[in-house]
């Protein structure tokens, strides 16, 4: 229980420790013998873990919304394509284990280093579940989410990736005006085009709760991804914002979050 509680802080710091080259040599040994590995520098900056309380409060709001939308359903299908460290999806388990449902979970990321996290967070709570989570079904996959099929899942939960415009390279640049489509419109980042392809890919009664940044709530860039949640056939549950730049660790940007 400890060790899913601590999987956020865990993930940021094995980013920094297991990207770097495996140490061979003397400094091997004395780390086999008796050095403990310990946290080297800092995280990269677009790779911040979603505090639990925060996963937690959008997991329940989606939840139950999904709950109260689809009253005679006998299945749900939650989807994380941002998948990190797992934190969502173990949130999903958690506020679903006691349900009659039958759960299939699903985890995209495009870090080997998040994908091993999710899968030994989702199995352990899985394993530690109370409920009827034996039937679950669970697909944690490797890749790139802009450019995989979602399968129309019921829930999206997510803190998608903050790279605005200048940083990414052009294959990004592509993967991302493909994705969009339609709703693409001026330097869009990462963000929107994740936010604009969970909308499309929810099926109807769908819930979308994600993590943000705020400037997407005034960019000019995100004007056809408002106009589409703000339109026919959606309704804003909750739309909040955190004031300041201290609630991720090490980040630039202000966070904001929506359940729809």
């Amino acid at each position: 229980l400890l060790i899913r509680h601590a999987s956020g802080t865990l993930f940021q710091e094995a980013h920094v420790a297991l990207a770097e080259p495996l140490q061979t040599g003397p400094k091997l040994f004395a780390l086999l013998r008796d050095e403990l590995p310990r946290p080297r520098g800092r995280a990269p900056s677009d790779i911040h873990y979603t505090p639990t309380a925060l996963a937690r409060f959008l997991t329940e709001q989606a939840v139950t919304e999904f709950r109260q939308l689809n009253p005679n359903v006998n299945s749900v299908r939650v989807c994380d394509p941002a998948c990190g460290s797992g934190v969502f999806l173990v949130e999903a388990i958690r506020e679903l284990e006691n349900t009659d449902l039958a759960m299939t979970i699903t985890g995209i990321d495009s870090s080997p280093i998040s994908t091993a996290m999710t899968r030994f967070a989702v199995n352990s709570a899985l394993r530690d579940s109370v409920g009827t989570t034996e039937t679950a079904n669970v697909d944690i996959v490797d890749g790139d989410s802009l450019a995989l099929e979602w399968r129309n899942p019921d829930i999206i939960l997510m803190n998608p990736p903050f790279l605005p415009w200048r940083r990414i390279d052009s294959k990004a640049r592509s993967t991302i005006k493909a994705s969009l489509g339609e709703l693409y419109h001026g330097h869009a980042d990462t963000a929107i085009a994740f936010i604009a392809k969970a909308a499309l890919a929810l099926r109807p009664g769908g819930v979308l709760a994600t993590v943000m940044p705020a400037a997407l709530l005034q960019l000019e860039s995100a004007s056809k991804l408002r106009s589409l949640l703000s339109g026919a056939g959606w309704r804003i549950v909750i739309l909040g914002r955190v004031r300041g730049y201290g609630y991720f660790a090490d980040a630039t940007v202000e966070p904001a979050f929506v359940v729809v």
